[in-house]
């Protein structure tokens, strides 16, 4: 490899390590606002879901999850991850644990 291979924006590139898939296929393509309804699509199998089911392996989150959190099933609990400790979006400041009101 010659040049490094990822997305600009943390979105994408967090959808592609979870799905497997090329970020244009997971139609998750930019950073989520906050607001926003995207998420997931039900039927992509995420890789803690994967290794819960087939493997027997427990699976937990902490960190961001910036993947879509306006309906339970597509928070990281709803894509299968036994617990998450961290944020939602990306509206929170990691050192005081602050949410930002206006973080542009």
């Amino acid at each position: 490899l010659e040049n490094y291979y990822t997305q600009s924006t943390c979105t994408p590139s967090r959808a592609s390590f979870l799905t497997g898939r090329y970020a244009a296929n997971t139609g998750l393509n930019f950073a989520m606002f906050p607001g926003s309804i995207a998420g997931l699509a039900d039927d992509m199998i995420t890789l803690p879901r994967l290794l819960r089911d087939e493997f027997g392996y427990e699976a937990h989150m902490v960190g961001k999850w910036h993947l879509g959190n306006s309906q339970w099933k597509q928070t990281p609990v709803g894509r299968g991850f036994q617990s998450h400790v961290g944020s939602l979006l990306w509206s929170m400041e990691y050192y005081t644990k602050q949410i930002w009101q206006e973080p542009w």
